[in-house]
C-alpha cells in the first residue's frame, strides 16, 4: 500500500499522511504501515536504518530468550499499536514488554494500559520525539520503565517510574549492565550494544542461560 502524503512536517521525523482520521480508520488502514495516530492525524515514521534494525532484533531476541527460559511475560515488536486513549495517541514502540501480571487490555491488534517496559531505538530522525513527546506520554500512561538506546550517540538511558508517577533515571551496575526487578536475573549487556556484529541467536541463548542460572 502506498500512503498519500500531505507535505506538513510536524516533527523531526514525522510527516502527516492523513488528517481528520478516526481511530477506527487508522487501525483499519494505517496501523500496519509504521504509522502513528495523533489526535486525528496519521503520522508516517521514517524507515529504520540497518543498525537500528540489528539493535532492535538483538534486544528482542535477548528478551524473548529470557521469557522462554523464565515465562513471566512477553515482548511485542513494532508494528503493533500501543493505545493511549486518554492522550488521543496511538504509538508503535520498537519493543513493548508485558508481564503476565499486567492488567491492561491486550488484543490481536493493540495494547491499552500501563506497559511494563517500553524500548525505543533512537535514530537521528527520532531523537526529539523519543526523548520528548513519547517520554511524556509514556510517563503519563504509567509505563513502569522506559529504555532508550541511542544508535547515533551509542548511549543508553533507563528510566523507572517512581512513587510520584515520574520517570527517574536508573544507573547501571558496577559491571556496566542494567538490572531491573521486573526481570529477575536478566542483565542488559550495554557494552555489547554497539558492536558492529551483535551476538546471534546461539550466543544470546548461552548469555541468558548463564544469567538465569545464577538466580
Amino acid at each position: 500500500m502506498v500512503l498519500p502524503e500531505i507535505a506538513i512536517d510536524v516533527g523531526d521525523d514525522e510527516v502527516i499522511v492523513a488528517e481528520s482520521v478516526s481511530e477506527a480508520d487508522y487501525m483499519a488502514t494505517y496501523a500496519a504501515h509504521h504509522c502513528e495516530w495523533i489526535a486525528g492525524k496519521v503520522i508516517r515514521v521514517t524507515p529504520a536504518t540497518l543498525f537500528h534494525n540489528s539493535l532492535n532484533k538483538f534486544t528482542e531476541d535477548l528478551l524473548s530468550t529470557y521469557f522462554e527460559l523464565r515465562p513471566i511475560g512477553r515482548v511485542i515488536r513494532a508494528p503493533f499499536v500501543y493505545r493511549l486513549p486518554q492522550l488521543q495517541r496511538n504509538r508503535e514502540p520498537d519493543l513493548m514488554v508485558l508481564l503476565n501480571s499486567n492488567t491492561g487490555e491486550l488484543t490481536d491488534t493493540y495494547y491499552s494500559g500501563a506497559a511494563d517496559i517500553i524500548v525505543e531505538i533512537i535514530s537521528k530522525e527520532s531523537s526529539k520525539r523519543d526523548r520528548g513527546a513519547k517520554f511524556d506520554e509514556y510517563e503519563q500512561a504509567g509505563v513502569r520503565e522506559y529504555w532508550m538506546f541511542d544508535s547515533v550517540r551509542k548511549t543508553t538511558a533507563f528510566y523507572r517510574l517512581n512513587a510520584a508517577a515520574q520517570f527517574e533515571p536508573v544507573e547501571l551496575n558496577a559491571q556496566g549492565e542494567y538490572e531491573t526487578p521486573l526481570l529477575p536475573g536478566l542483565r542488559i549487556p550495554v557494552r555489547l550494544l554497539w558492536d558492529k556484529l551483535l551476538p546471534g541467536p546461539r550466543a544470546i541463548v548461552r548469555l541468558v542461560e548463564a544469567m538465569v542460572g545464577e538466580v
